[in-house]
């Protein structure tokens, strides 16, 4: 199987942000995790959306699934959402995908990346670079 792991070699994960609102946010969650999940398909992964809404009842069947079923404990926990939520996961490292337009990112986030973050996701090299001249450790902000 080219490109996929076993399921025993990924972390027990949970994603968190919108996944049924209809906006770029929710759209990008749906298909980041149904893209890891065709891969991937006997993943541990959790899915915590950050709002019940009416599109919570979703058809796709790996989503549902795996909608509010944490993997105890999660060792990872993946969040994409606007604002980002910078408080530290109950258990294992924080991921924070975070897409960012402005170049210089606000304070707050550097600081919490910096002291809590295990990786930050970025979806371009100038996100990227803006990040890491805002103050960002270089070796945690990633492309993906």
């Amino acid at each position: 199987m080219t490109g996929s792991r076993r399921a025993s070699q990924l972390p027990n994960l949970v994603w968190e942000g919108p996944f049924f609102e209809q906006h770029s946010l929710g759209l990008c969650n749906r298909e980041t995790v149904l893209a890891l999940l065709r891969r991937n398909p006997e993943w541990e992964m959790g899915i915590l959306p950050d709002r019940v809404s009416e599109f919570t009842r979703t058809r796709e069947a790996p989503l549902a699934k795996r909608l509010f079923a944490v993997p105890q404990p999660p060792e990872v926990t993946v969040r994409f959402q606007f604002p980002p939520d910078l408080t530290p996961p109950t258990y294992g490292r924080l991921v924070l995908f975070q897409p960012w337009e402005y170049w210089a990112a606000p304070e707050e986030w550097v600081r919490a990346a910096n002291e809590l973050v295990a990786q930050v996701w970025v979806p371009t090299s100038y996100v990227r670079e803006g990040f890491v001249a805002s103050g960002m450790k270089p070796e945690i902000v990633s492309v993906v």
